[in-house]
């Protein structure tokens, strides 16, 4: 995932002529946690973390700070998905037409399209790995 993530983001840099997007990132377990965040550090202008939700497995704000690169110059947040997406099509960090990323868990990533892009939420609750019974 990393890989793919670090192929995906240089592109990306690349064809924005240099300019770095702003990162939201939630992982489940430490390994993963080293692998992404150190990736997406590489390309962020800012990096908001966020607990994923319902998810026990979820790296706490703590495990992903940890993960950052001493180098890295951007900044650094704690957020929740309800302050980044408060209402549908609304986003409170960036600029205009600046570039949000949202990557980590896939549990991450439904949520935040659940909130983006619905005006009443799915309200799906706790994701599961496996079949729903």
């Amino acid at each position: 995932g990393a890989a793919c993530l670090e192929e995906n983001l240089a592109r990306l840099v690349h064809a924005s002529g240099g300019r770095r997007p702003e990162i939201v990132l939630g992982v489940l377990g430490q390994t993963r946690a080293a692998a992404i965040v150190s990736t997406a550090a590489r390309y962020a202008g800012a990096l908001h973390f966020v607990v994923v939700p319902h998810q026990p497995r979820a790296s706490t704000f703590e495990e992903l700070e940890a993960c950052v690169p001493r180098d890295f110059t951007g900044e650094i947040h704690r957020a929740t998905l309800d302050e980044l997406f408060p209402a549908p099509r609304t986003c409170t960090i960036g600029e205009r037409g600046g570039t949000i990323v949202v990557t980590g868990s896939i549990y991450l990533l439904g949520e935040a399209i659940d909130r983006m892009l619905h005006d009443v939420r799915a309200n799906q609750g706790p994701l599961q790995d496996g079949a729903v019974p």
